[in-house]
């Protein structure tokens, strides 16, 4: 299930206080860099060397420009070694020629964020009348 992040915060109101004490500094991943400077170039897609696996991110961010190529009826699609599942601190890009992989990129984190929340607190979503806490209003 993916989920906007005004579903997640509407979910758990109570997330909206951590925005602002957040410290962390994002940063874009080497192959992410890479091929938006290649594609900047009108590169044709290629394998990317990487010498690590990539992150769940990166992952879902090639497979999203993967699957725009595809649906544009190419067959040369931008591959990497594959990927080890594991998510890292990813900064968002708003120069990115890819923004539909951007955005996938964003859905995917709020929805393990929604899964993770509901695993911890399930929402129990049959009344109007309970709140984040579950307790009755």
């Amino acid at each position: 299930m993916l989920v906007s992040p005004s579903a997640v915060v509407s979910m758990y109101p109570a997330i909206n206080r951590y925005h602002d004490s957040w410290s962390e500094t994002f940063v874009h991943h080497a192959e992410v860099w890479l091929v938006d400077f290649l594609t900047s170039f009108k590169r044709r897609p290629s394998e990317i060397g990487v010498s690590k696996l990539c992150c769940r991110g990166c992952h879902v961010w090639f497979t999203t420009i993967n699957d725009k190529i595809v649906q544009g009826g190419g067959v040369s699609l931008w591959t990497v070694s594959g990927t080890h599942g594991k998510n890292y601190p990813w900064a968002k890009d708003s120069t990115s020629r890819h923004s539909e992989a951007e955005q996938s990129m964003l859905n995917d984190v709020y929805d393990q964020v929604t899964k993770l929340l509901d695993s911890i607190h399930p929402l129990k979503m049959d009344s109007d009348d309970e709140s984040e806490t579950g307790e009755a209003q």
